[in-house]
């Protein structure tokens, strides 16, 4: 159990505790849904996310930072192909679980990972986003 007398040494250790936190019980995810009360923000930023990116039948895109998987979600109706990286491993899992209920496994996979630091080859993507 952590207590106010721990300190995380790093950025990136910070950040992947915050999200970690947000992601238990799929917390982060109840904020993509229209029932919450603070999702208009969040369902406001992903509805122009996804109209600036437009078509992206037949494209690879990078999500940085894909917590549990909003975008998945608003374009698995698209042929396209997403990766998606992210600090916490525990938004990572949500995205898996909401990659397998979408039935998109075949084009979209998540990995946990530092944005900073990314495991691909320069022009691996079509497309880069961070929402």
């Amino acid at each position: 159990m952590e207590t106010h007398l721990e300190h995380p040494s790093s950025r990136q250790e910070i950040v992947r505790r915050h999200f970690d936190r947000y992601a238990v019980n799929d917390h982060w995810g109840d904020l993509y849904n229209s029932a919450h009360p603070r999702s208009h923000s969040f369902l406001e930023r992903r509805r122009k996310t996804v109209e600036l990116l437009g078509d992206l039948n037949g494209r690879r895109i990078l999500d940085l930072g894909c917590g549990s998987g909003a975008l998945i979600e608003a374009i698995a109706h698209q042929d396209v192909e997403y990766h998606g990286i992210d600090l916490a491993p525990t938004m990572v899992q949500q995205a898996q679980a909401r990659i397998q209920k979408l039935g998109v496994g075949s084009r979209c996979t998540v990995q946990v990972g530092d944005v900073e630091l990314l495991p691909y080859p320069s022009s691996s993507f079509d497309v880069v986003v961070g929402m």
